[in-house]
């Protein structure tokens, strides 16, 4: 009995099959086989549809005051946020002097918002060693003074040791067992 590998199976069928009606100009919608409309890959109905949906779509975003492209931050200026405001630009010319330097400081505001964010989750891991006592001696005292666990300033490796009275390789020793935790805050 001969084994049935030269025959493709279901999903290639269709797929295949939905390649060879968009090439002969039937509609793209899965299974539609209308006629698509000039300059289109969808038949009328289907674009209607798509229409409607992104319409209610788009007032749901604007209800929200989200962007209506990627519905993930404020509107500023319009219907976009700044982001897909500038993506949307198509000379960055184009834009006001003022709108530039607010998407660069947008830019930098996200960037050091996460910075923080990284910066609290490792302070809040190296309390919990600290805490349960897992660290103890010059380690715990490293640790404390490199994350600011009692004033909040991180310091550097030199910083630590000129501190401590060691050399800066020897905080990076002592900080060494530590550095998955540490490896999240950027800059130190």
């Amino acid at each position: 009995m001969k084994a049935q590998s030269s025959q493709s199976s279901p999903d290639r069928n269709s797929w295949r099959h939905q390649y060879e009606s968009l090439a002969s100009g039937a509609c793209a919608y899965f299974g539609c086989a209308a006629k698509a409309a000039t300059g289109h890959s969808h038949c009328r109905q289907h674009l209607a549809k798509m229409s409607n949906e992104r319409k209610k779509e788009v007032r749901a975003r604007k209800c929200q005051s989200r962007c209506v492209d990627c519905g993930e931050r404020p509107q500023f200026w319009g219907v976009r946020c700044i982001l897909c405001r500038q993506r949307c630009v198509k000379d960055s010319d184009r834009l006001p002097t003022g709108a530039l330097r607010a998407l660069r400081l947008y830019k930098d505001a996200e960037r050091m918002l996460a910075i923080e964010q990284q910066q609290a989750k490792a302070r809040f891991e190296i309390r919990k060693l600290l805490a349960m006592r897992e660290v103890e001696g010059a380690q715990a005292k490293a640790l404390r003074l490199y994350a600011g666990v009692d004033d909040g300033l991180w310091r550097s490796h030199a910083e630590v040791g000129r501190l401590m009275h060691l050399s800066r390789e020897r905080v990076r020793q002592l900080l060494a067992p530590f550095k998955t935790i540490l490896s999240i805050t950027p800059g130190h």
